[in-house]
């Protein structure tokens, strides 16, 4: 069939208006398509640069804790340092008397006979009642709120006993005849023993009769410059309460949270402030964060390290992806963290799609 000249034209001129139109429609969605696509990429990266800002600014919270709580440390180890040479030192009596030296794994050393530690007029023969003074450790106590403790060197490997403290036992009393050993469990060098048997100071988190506190220690010295004691003052960890209600109540997304576990001491692998305030002292149970806080602790304090890693089973469903940014503390043998599920961004990143339709 022959077309006439005026339906040729028709045509012509149809398809000049509708070949442009079904262009145009082709590339607005592809481009709808493109434009989905940057738009979820940019919102993932916004939610884990989000995750790494707030790792960061935790951080941040704990170098002012720590600069803080520093200063109250150390002004109150230098009062009894300086109460402790106005008196004329401590000293190595040549009285003796039997202990019963009580270890932290439970162990008991029944009538250990020992010099007597003084200083000045006061003699430590270990008083566990809180109702009898013990100066200069309760004064220490009432003013400056500092739990404090003298100790008395019990062999040449180093081992500490209590013969003084305002530290409180389980029981309500005085911890004096605790034994403060050079070892952990593990066979490691206590953090604090090492420092004090190296002649050193030393600063940091310090485990002491089941709670952790933030302490400040000296080496205690007899005329001959031999190390016969330490004495050392500290915080419960308790006593940084704004910092943990500020941890606490952080929320990353719509269900992340942030938390602080032990990095490589006697906290090890123990949640210090667990996600919601929960599981405070319990121990991690997730491997991939276990695995997580041991890569940041071989990394410089303070650098931010994101992660990817599967959640845990819950129900019989398949373990949910979660995105993490995790840093090492290293004044307080910090890890810190803050994770969310992958999928919360997800509600950002639909709602837009749904919006460019």
């Amino acid at each position: 069939m022959r077309l006439s000249l005026t339906a040729k034209i028709t045509i012509l001129v149809l398809l000049a208006s509708v070949v442009p139109a079904v262009v145009m429609l082709g590339l607005t969605f592809l481009e709808k398509g493109h434009v989905e696509q940057e738009v979820s990429e940019e919102l993932y990266l916004l939610a884990r640069r989000n995750i790494s800002q707030i790792v960061t600014d935790v951080h941040g919270m704990c170098e002012v804790s720590v600069e803080l709580m520093n200063r109250r440390l150390d002004g109150g180890l230098q009062a009894i340092l300086k109460f402790a040479e106005a008196h004329g030192g401590l000293r190595l009596t040549e009285a003796r008397r039997a202990w019963d030296l009580h270890y932290p794994d439970g162990t008991v050393r029944k009538d250990v006979e020992l010099p007597i530690m003084a200083l000045g007029d006061t003699t430590f023969e270990g008083e566990t009642d809180f109702n009898v003074a013990v100066p200069p450790l309760d004064e220490l106590a009432a003013m400056a709120g500092l739990f404090s403790s003298f100790f008395q060197r019990l062999n040449p490997e180093g081992e500490m006993l209590r013969v003084a403290s305002t530290v409180q036992t389980a029981e309500g009393r005085r911890a004096a005849g605790t034994v403060q050993p050079v070892k952990q469990s593990d066979g490691r060098d206590w953090p604090v023993m090492r420092a004090i048997l190296d002649g050193q100071p030393f600063r940091g988190m310090n485990l002491a009769l089941g709670d952790i506190y933030l302490t400040s220690y000296a080496a205690l010295r007899d005329k001959a410059g031999e190390i016969i004691g330490m004495t050392g003052v500290g915080l419960k960890l308790d006593a940084i309460v704004s910092l943990r209600r500020a941890i606490v109540n952080t929320r990353v997304g719509k269900t992340g949270r942030v938390w602080v576990m032990g990095g490589q001491g006697s906290q090890k692998g123990l949640y210090i402030i667990s996600p919601g305030g929960q599981k405070d002292g319990q121990a991690v149970a997730e491997e991939s964060v276990l695995a997580m806080a041991a890569r940041a602790i071989r990394r410089p304090c303070g650098e931010i390290q994101e992660e990817r890693y599967a959640g845990e089973e819950r129900d019989g469903a398949p373990p949910r992806m979660k995105v993490a940014a995790v840093t090492y503390f290293e004044p307080w043998d910090w890890v810190i963290g803050a994770e969310m599920f992958e999928d919360d961004y997800f509600d950002a990143r639909d709602t837009t799609a749904a919006i460019l339709k």
